[in-house]
């Protein structure tokens, strides 16, 4: 995420000095100058800014990078031909959670279960990344898995040289939609008629 966002500005990593902190660790990081700017999660940048008010959003990578495919759900092929009813009721039950997510009434419930699991963040810190993250449409509601968002990612990747990737991978080597396709039926069809739904 580094990479492409230097590359947003028209910078390399030769541009930048890279100090290695852990996800854990790049609130302190920041905060006690052991970096001077850092790719952090939503809560975080608004835990950060408590302690540092002087901090200032360069970018919001859901804009830079719009069609860029952010997470996955995996397994082996092999766990998944065991056992494909887990898969599938896990798949069920994290769409259902996304889609519950998106519903405002629903905002104190997300923000408390957030703060309950994430130490260390508070809950003002959480109800402004959920405001920041609704609004970007990042929690998947369907397959998660658009052609175009994966292609575009592959394609960003190889530009970048981003280890392991090849310009050869295509789609079909990644997605699998069998379990989630499933899933979605379960809960009813796809969620449609808003953009940030995928």
């Amino acid at each position: 995420m580094n990479v492409l966002l230097l590359s947003s500005a028209g910078l390399t990593r030769d541009d930048v000095t890279s100090v290695e902190v852990t996800t854990a660790g790049r609130v302190a990081a920041l905060v006690t100058g052991q970096t001077n700017a850092h790719a952090l999660h939503a809560d975080q940048y608004y835990t950060a800014l408590k302690q540092k008010p002087d901090l200032v959003v360069l970018a919001k990578m859901w804009e830079v990078a719009p069609k860029w495919w952010y997470s996955a759900f995996v397994a082996s092929d092999d766990a998944v031909k065991k056992n494909p009813e887990l898969y599938i009721d896990f798949m069920t039950a994290v769409l259902k959670a996304q889609r519950w997510m998106y519903d405002s009434k629903n905002k104190a419930q997300v923000v408390a279960i957030s703060v309950k699991s994430n130490p260390g963040i508070d809950a003002d810190a959480f109800g402004k990344a959920y405001d920041d993250l609704a609004k970007g449409g990042i929690w998947t509601v369907n397959d998660g898995c658009p052609k175009d968002f994966v292609q575009y990612t592959i394609d960003k990747k190889v530009e970048l040289k981003t280890a392991g990737v090849t310009k050869d991978l295509k789609y079909e080597q990644i997605c699998d939609l069998s379990i989630v396709n499933e899933a979605i039926k379960r809960l009813g069809g796809p969620l449609t008629g808003d953009p940030r739904w995928y």
